[in-house]
């Protein structure tokens, strides 16, 4: 496993970004991110390298 992400919520004031976001990826496979403006794509990555946290649930992500 290369990332796992397990009931990730981010909410801005009222503005709930993401809810309950859950995945994973293993080694070599692809994956893209998808979605319309403000559905929480860069916040969701931005969870991910540790620049913003969640409000709810885990990242993992393996080291190398």
């Amino acid at each position: 496993m290369i990332l796992s992400c397990h009931n990730i919520s981010k909410a801005f004031l009222e503005n709930q970004v993401l809810a309950n976001v859950s995945f994973h990826i293993e080694d070599y496979e692809k994956a893209a991110i998808v979605g319309i403006n403000g559905a929480g794509k860069s916040t969701l990555l931005k969870i991910i390298v540790g620049e913003l946290s969640s409000d709810q649930g885990s990242v993992t992500l393996s080291r190398g």
